[in-house]
């Protein structure tokens, strides 16, 4: 009944992500790079994700997170959390993750949710849709109009990303149910009015 924490920490970084946000002019483009898999072992689970859209100011784009378990049982996931970070030099030129840009977390209520025990290895990333977890959380570059955002050209964001887990469903908390299964299709019947 133990809790499984993930690190907040870079410099244990299995369930960090670096997102490299290339400000080019107005546009951001979004790419993401894990750490090395030799920390990733001593992990409960693994958490990586990325948005799909390019940035620019007063845009947002939603963080595709994919989750595995590195375990043969099954973990309830009670928090995930994602900060960003901006690179030395464009943080020492005025560029900042807390001013420039927001970030959208899960709701509370979305957790707890099961993230079923690994097979073959814990080698298979499932979705927080396929979990039953209708949403993303999300990044937005503010549109500042009073600031000058010019310090964000060309900067590098550290998405990182935290979590915690227990090998039990958490007391007194219902559990977010499963996506639901499409119904079949009928099949149509022949010679019917």
């Amino acid at each position: 009944m133990g809790c499984l924490h993930a690190p907040r920490t870079a410099s244990r970084a299995a369930l960090v992500l670096l997102a490299v946000l290339l400000l080019g002019g107005p546009a951001v483009t979004a790419a993401l790079t894990g750490r090395p898999a030799g920390h990733a072992k001593k992990r409960a689970f693994a958490i990586k994700g990325k948005p799909r859209v390019k940035l620019h100011p007063g845009t947002s784009a939603l963080v595709h997170v994919k989750l595995r378990n590195r375990r043969h049982q099954a973990l309830w996931i009670t928090q995930l959390k994602l900060r960003l970070r901006v690179d030395k030099r464009h943080r020492a030129a005025g560029c900042s993750g807390r001013r420039d840009f927001a970030v959208l977390q899960l709701p509370g209520g979305a957790f707890p949710f099961r993230l079923p025990a690994s097979h073959r290895g814990g080698r298979a990333w499932r979705t927080l849709r396929s979990l039953g977890v209708l949403r993303a959380p999300g990044i937005t570059m503010l549109d500042l109009p009073l600031v000058n955002q010019d310090a964000c050209k060309g900067a590098r964001l550290r998405v990182l990303f935290s979590g915690k887990a227990r090998k039990t469903r958490p007391r007194g908390r219902p559990a977010v149910p499963a996506a639901p299964t499409p119904a079949p299709t009928p099949a149509p019947t022949i010679g019917a009015p």
